[in-house]
């Protein structure tokens, strides 16, 4: 049985050699397969290096990029913004899609998958096993904080979000405050009414 490994080496200009390692196996089709069925392969690919998939179960659109993901996230964001009174018209702009396809978003009926926000731990982890944590954020930071600045500059690069996770408080110190060694000070008045 002939059995091996494919290395296959790049240069790319004058200064930088690299190698990499194909981790295919192949074997002799003659050591595989039956003498008539070779027969047939010969006359479409002799001396050929053929792929033969493995059976496996057929993805949806959009699964193996992810891309379905994406969208699913992305409507959910939709639904929750125009839930709290963003208008059609401003969502279009906002998301570069047209105002019919907003409708559609946010009228329909036979997506199972939407999901109901809150300001809660609890909407938080809903939100997080069903890998939107992003958009429950998001959504806080923009209802229910009204901190669109900061939404902004968490926009501005990619992050990976963990999810809620139970901490004892006694791990953490203020740093704003009506105190005078408080790092960001704040009017009392202000501060109690935040509080």
């Amino acid at each position: 049985m002939s059995v091996g490994k494919d290395k296959i080496k790049f240069q790319i200009d004058n200064y930088f050699h690299f190698s990499v390692v194909i981790d295919v196996n192949y074997e002799n089709a003659g050591d595989v397969l039956p003498e008539q069925l070779l027969k047939e392969v010969k006359k479409y690919a002799a001396g050929k290096l053929l792929y033969i998939p493995l059976e496996k179960e057929k993805k949806a659109w959009g699964e193996v990029s992810g891309y379905r993901h994406f969208l699913v996230r992305r409507n959910q964001l939709i639904l929750n913004m125009f839930l709290h009174g963003i208008e059609i018209r401003k969502l279009s702009k906002e998301f570069f899609l047209s105002e019919e396809t907003i409708k559609r978003i946010v009228y329909s009926k036979k997506d199972t998958n939407k999901l109901d926000y809150y300001p809660t731990s609890r909407s938080a982890m809903e939100y997080s096993e069903a890998g939107m944590l992003e958009e429950w954020i998001h959504t806080y930071l923009l209802f229910d904080r009204y901190n669109k600045a900061f939404l902004d500059g968490l926009r501005l690069i990619y992050r990976y979000y963990l999810g809620p996770i139970m901490m004892p408080l006694s791990l953490f110190s203020r740093s704003s405050g009506p105190e005078n060694n408080m790092r960001w000070r704040v009017h009392p008045t202000v501060f109690e009414n935040n509080l």
